[in-house]
């Protein structure tokens, strides 16, 4: 496996609470991933435990990219051990919580886990943090470390302070970075618990930590939110394009922080990371990039979302003969999160950028507003939308003073039909995702329903069009869609209930194409059409071919509604443009659609000085006190619900013991019966084998008695045989000496 193929799956246990207090015990993790499992040291016992370990798995590209399409997931069992012994039955489970794979990035993020299966009310909760780490990079980021300085020098703009990034030998150039605040979301819900929300949207400020050092917005409310809109920060950094890509891709590049009543409510730390992959070789023309941030809250479990501008252009380069006569204060400040950082010139690849792109879709959608500073447009209509996906109004950064006024733009896309490369084995069903934040939406569009792939004929996508309506410069417009095409991913999902997905591949649709057709004179707008045939690429082979449809209406210059409004009170005419704070609404536009007039637009006011702002103000307060009071009722019936349950489980496990004990009692007794059962037939049976020896002894003694007397009785037989013989002969004998005697005699 090659250096820059190395990845780590690293999960980061930091902390618990709500855990039950179990001091003299300990409490492991085990983490299991892919059959492999890791389990961290012991830890205390403790009602907050405190874990500062980390776990990780080593895998390549490939197995990273198979982990994602799988859906793969981390499983984490937690366990209290018993006197810090390692045995494991000598372990008692808590619970477990599932990570998944897709949600891990490079970014780390950290948040509050909820331990499932857990019989301890509230549930235990883990704060933990799933990311990846290149190996590559982190060997390579140990050759040079990005230290800050600032330079007190005259004749700067600002406070005439610079922030020298990075070593002062290469640093030649120079570079303006602003950030300024766009909008923000659900700031309520960073408010303390104990505090009443009426009486908490004043004395409010944010925070920001930039290159090692604090700085403060001015105090502003939540109804009168203008102040912090209006607020910007300018910074003038000495360094190379190389050491900031380096700098912005750091972890911890920026902390913010909102206050209230100079306390802290929430606060989140992130690094500047689509700012700096768009920082190339160089910087011949200004950057411009929006980043949502996430900030949770410090006491409680709420987030809010705020939304920055960042605009990057280098400035006059410095020159060498000033660099020699200056008269500078240096002060070193070398962050903290600095020290273990290093410059990476590796510009990503194309293929890296699809798969960056493939890691946000599959990820849960996020709030990212891209650039909405202009008025949007006025009395909109909101068509109902439909799986595959819907549209937006979006309106791009207003034109400096003597440039081309912004146009009105209808954009719409039309996923038309797929035909597969190959001929598949099985029943393919696919469709087809993407996500272009540009219009001003992070929601994913899809054609769902799937359609089955083909190689022998086309296939229609039934719900593959789109329209977007924005206001924009023209020459901006385009120049943006040329650096951004339209990434569309192809899905396919098995039938049945399971419905498991998996990538097919990537198709990369240009959306500029669409200025090189010749302009078509509609009824009141300039249409421009473009049809085209891409390829679904899968690791540089084609898969499928991807046609498509591209139109873009051009409706003229966009003047806004609030210049063209008759009033009698002058003040109507110059009101401010209300910040951008939600997220922007969208609909399906079907074929034909196209042509909206401008004459439907209907005069503009001051948002947040009509009565129904104020009604969704109020509604707004009203819905969280209810939901308090809910929460409330819903805490008290659990309560309730719980001692009930409690007492319920107390007679039936009182039942149960008098259960168990009887069946032991009468299983003691029965095992005695037995005992003395066994006992007696032992008895028995030794009684019987000596009995049967006995008899086999009489037996072979009455068969040799026998034997014996069988013997004596023909012996004595062969005896008197003899005798009677031996008789007889002599009785013969005499009688032939009588015959002789008698035969003499006559």
């Amino acid at each position: 496996m090659s250096q820059q193929d190395r990845y780590l799956i690293v999960l980061s246990l930091i902390s618990g609470r709500n855990f039950a207090d179990k001091s003299p015990g300990s409490l492991v993790v085990e983490a299991k991933l892919d059959g492999e499992v890791l389990v961290t040291d012991p830890v205390a016992h403790t009602h907050s435990p405190q874990f500062d370990q980390e776990l990780a798995w080593e895998v390549d590209r490939q197995t990273l990219k198979q982990h994602r399409l799988h859906r793969s997931s981390i499983k984490l069992q937690l366990f209290s051990v018993e006197g810090g012994g390692s045995s494991k039955l000598a372990r008692e489970p808590l619970g477990y919580v599932v990570l998944d794979v897709r949600s891990a990035s490079e970014r780390q993020v950290y948040k509050w886990f909820q331990v499932l299966s857990s019989r301890c009310r509230p549930s235990p909760e883990v704060y933990c943090g799933l990311y990846i780490d290149q190996e590559g990079a982190s060997d390579g980021a140990k050759c040079v470390s990005l230290e800050v300085k600032r330079y007190s020098e005259p004749g700067q703009s600002g406070d005439g302070e610079i922030i020298q990034i990075g070593p002062t030998t290469p640093a030649v150039d120079d570079f303006a970075l602003s950030i300024s605040v766009v909008s923000f979301l659900h700031l309520l819900n960073l408010l303390p618990s104990d505090l009443v929300p009426a009486s908490s949207l004043s004395n409010l400020r944010l925070g920001l930590r930039f290159a090692g050092q604090d700085y403060s917005s001015a105090v502003f409310n939540e109804q009168d939110c203008t102040k912090l809109t209006a607020n910007q920060w300018t910074f003038t950094i000495r360094s190379t394009v190389d050491f900031l890509r380096a700098y912005f891709s750091q972890d911890n590049a920026i902390g913010i922080t909102f206050f209230l009543n100079d306390k802290p409510i929430g606060r989140t730390q992130s690094n500047l990371s689509s700012l700096g992959y768009r920082i190339g070789k160089s910087l011949p023309q200004p950057i411009n990039a929006d980043a949502t941030f996430t900030l949770s809250a410090l006491q409680g479990q709420g987030t809010a979302s705020l939304v920055l501008q960042f605009n990057l252009e280098q400035i006059a380069p410095m020159k060498s003969g000033d660099a020699g006569n200056e008269t500078t204060h240096v002060t070193d400040e070398p962050s903290t999160q600095q020290s273990n950082n290093a410059l990476s010139t590796i510009e990503s690849s194309p293929e890296e950028k699809i798969q960056q792109l493939n890691d946000e879709c599959l990820s849960p959608p996020t709030l990212d507003i891209d650039r909405a500073l202009g008025p949007p447009l006025a009395n909109q209509q909101s068509m109902e939308s439909t799986n595959q996906g819907t549209s937006s109004t979006t309106a791009f950064s207003q034109a400096p003073p003597g440039a081309t006024q912004p146009h009105r733009f209808c954009y719409t896309i039309e996923l038309r039909t797929i035909r597969a490369c190959y001929t598949p084995e099985n029943d393919v069903y696919v469709y087809a995702r993407y996500v272009y934040p540009l219009f001003g939406t992070t929601n994913p569009i899809m054609t769902l329903p799937p359609i089955q792939l083909s190689s022998s004929e086309a296939k229609h996508f039934s719900q593959g069009l789109c329209a977007f309506e924005l206001a924009a410069d023209s020459a901006e417009f385009k120049s943006r869609l040329s650096d951004e095409p339209l990434m569309t991913q192809i899905l396919a999902r098995s039938p049945g209930s399971g419905s498991e997905e998996s990538l097919i591949g990537w198709a990369i649709i240009p959306l500029a194409d669409v200025f090189t057709k010749p302009v078509a004179d509609m009824k009141n707008c300039q249409r421009r059409r473009l049809d085209g045939t891409v390829y679904v690429m899968d690791n540089s082979t084609a898969v499928a071919q991807l046609a498509y449809s591209l139109v873009l209406d051009d409706f003229g210059v966009y003047v806004p509604a609030v210049q063209t409004a008759t009033s009698p009170d002058p003040h109507r005419t110059s009101l401010p443009t209300p910040p951008y704070t939600e997220a922007p609404t969208a609909y399906l536009q079907q074929p034909g659609d196209h042509e909206l007039s401008t004459g439907q637009l209907q005069p503009l006011t001051n948002i947040r000085h009509t009565p129904e702002y104020r009604a969704a103000l109020e509604l707004e307060l009203w819905k969280a006190k209810e939901e308090e009071s809910f929460k409330t009722n819903l805490k008290f019936r659990e309560q309730k619900m719980l001692v009930v349950f409690a007492e319920e489980w107390k007679r039936r496990e009182n039942e149960r013991e008098a259960l168990c004990k009887k069946k032991i009692q009468e299983y003691r007794v029965l095992e005695d019966k037995l005992q003395n059962v066994l006992g007696t037939l032992m008895d028995r049976e030794r009684e019987f084998t000596f009995r049967e020896a006995a008899f086999k002894q009489a037996q072979r003694e009455y068969e040799k008695d026998l034997d014996r007397r069988e013997k004596e009785l023909m012996s004595s037989v062969k005896e008197r045989v003899k005798e009677a013989e031996q008789a007889l002969r002599v009785e013969q004998e005499r009688s032939r000496c009588l015959s002789d005697e008698v035969g003499v005699c006559v």
